[in-house]
């Protein structure tokens, strides 16, 4: 299984190989894995926090927003990351990437209201979203084939840790120090984690070169479908901002332009569920919007509806993580006894199963205790279907698509949350009700077990 297409044999035999051997890459290793952990960081921080930034800056209307944003802007960094790293090869593009979303993430802290962390969250987003691309093409490159796949196993362990305490650490931080203090914890681990990148791989120059077989111009095209789409899924969640029958005319008009902008981004035949990798996107793209839509949800339901403390209510992410975690190995322990059609299946059930009740919570503010329980079944769910999606689209993908495959997995990510945070921005203005989120959420979910039987191509049944 491989992310992106390897160096030439003898580029692969020489160098990357030697370098295994004197251990030059070990260093660059635990820095690709403390980027991991920083993204992974901020997100379960900020995710944490929200509720009191919302709270203190007066932006409840704009909750949805914060999130959205980041989401939608960060398809635009990974479109860039992709093409800028086949150009010029992926160190530029990581650098570059890096700064936005330090830059974002300083801005998002020191907001003095929420209209500007929301810009914040913008820039965080591309730069953000454009930080794994090259990180995935630098291991591609670099690293020989058998030392690939431990790499991206170690990308999960590097999301799971932040799982286990950041909800914890966030909260504690925030109602300590403040939730700009949450906010900005996470940067103390960049500047060595660079170190640990930049200086290793001074040796292996010629890898992370340009490729000479990438044509000279950059592929414009999917960087403005990318934006377009970008733009019109921010427009979507300000809409309520409108009101009346302009608010509702806006975001009539944003969805049309997001089901256009998004068809260039995703494999030809996604929008059809065209067998293999196509339907795998798909539907990558409809349980990111089950599950990541509604997640933001979790904490502020219980912060604001129910009166629960930041710290509280992160255990909601905490049991998640874990959930997840435990999911994802369980799943790989039984690859070669259970299908990914079933897979998926259970794993689409246990989702809507634990979204309808915390949607019944919501609606009734009755048996409060289970939300976290029953979020804690929807992630098993994710676990379960999340690394068997990953490993098809790796498995039916062509290998000279060196850098599409995991920015497509990626967009799919980003486009599915984003539009449900948009949406859930207009379904719950003026008034807030959850419910309607987790049972969007559901309703997708179910939706998907549809179209799982779809996921392998015809011959392969």
């Amino acid at each position: 299984m491989r992310t992106v297409t390897s160096p030439t044999p003898t580029d692969t035999a020489a160098l990357p190989n030697g370098a295994q051997r004197d251990g030059s890459l070990r260093w660059v290793s635990v820095g690709i894995y403390a980027l991991v952990f920083v993204a992974a960081f901020e997100a379960l921080a900020i995710t944490t926090a929200m509720p009191l930034a919302a709270t203190e800056l007066d932006g409840h209307s704009l909750y949805s927003l914060a999130f959205a944003a980041s989401l939608a802007t960060s398809v635009v960094g990974m479109v860039i990351a992709g093409a800028w790293s086949d150009r010029n090869g992926p160190r530029v593009p990581l650098y570059a990437m890096l700064l936005l979303f330090v830059a974002g993430l300083i801005i998002t802290s020191t907001a003095p209201t929420m209209s500007v962390l929301v810009i914040g969250r913008v820039i965080q987003g591309v730069g953000g979203g454009g930080l794994l691309v090259p990180l995935y093409v630098l291991i591609a490159r670099v690293y020989p084939l058998d030392r690939q796949n431990a790499m991206s196993a170690g990308f999960s362990a590097a999301w799971t840790l932040p799982g286990l305490f950041g909800p914890a650490v966030a909260g504690a931080l925030a109602e300590t120090a403040g939730w700009r203090i949450a906010f900005l914890s996470v940067l103390v681990f960049v500047p060595p984690a660079v170190v640990m990148i930049v200086v290793p791989l001074r040796k292996h120059h010629a890898l992370l070169g340009a490729n000479s077989d990438t044509p000279v111009a950059w592929k414009i095209r999917p960087i403005l479908w990318s934006a377009l789409a970008a733009v019109a899924v921010l427009a979507l969640a300000i809409s309520p901002e409108f009101g009346g029958g302009l608010g509702w005319s806006i975001a009539a008009v944003a969805l049309a332009l997001i089901v256009v902008s998004v068809r260039p981004l995703l494999p030809r035949g996604a929008y059809r569920s065209v067998r293999g990798v196509p339907t795998v996107i798909l539907l990558r793209l409809l349980f990111a919007a089950a599950i990541f839509g509604t997640e933001v949800y979790v904490p502020y339901l219980l912060v604001r509806d129910f009166g629960w403390s930041v710290t509280s209510a992160g255990l909601a992410l905490t049991g998640a993580g874990l959930a997840w975690a435990s999911a994802a190995w369980i799943q790989s322990r039984l690859r070669t006894r259970v299908s990914s059609v079933a897979m998926l299946r259970i794993g689409a059930t246990i989702i809507v199963l634990g979204l309808l009740a915390i949607t019944l919570v919501a609606f009734t503010d009755v048996g409060v205790a289970l939300v976290i329980p029953m979020w804690v079944v929807a992630a098993l769910g994710g676990g379960l279907i999340y690394p068997r999606l990953t490993a098809l689209t790796l498995e039916l993908a062509p290998l000279e698509e060196q850098g599409s495959t995991s920015s497509a997995l990626a967009i799919a990510d980003a486009i599915g949350a984003g539009v449900v945070l948009a949406i859930a921005a207009l379904i719950t203005s003026p008034s807030v009700d959850f419910g309607a989120v987790f049972a969007l959420g559901a309703l997708i979910a179910l939706g998907t077990l549809f179209l799982s039987g779809r996921i392998v191509p015809r011959k392969a049944e």
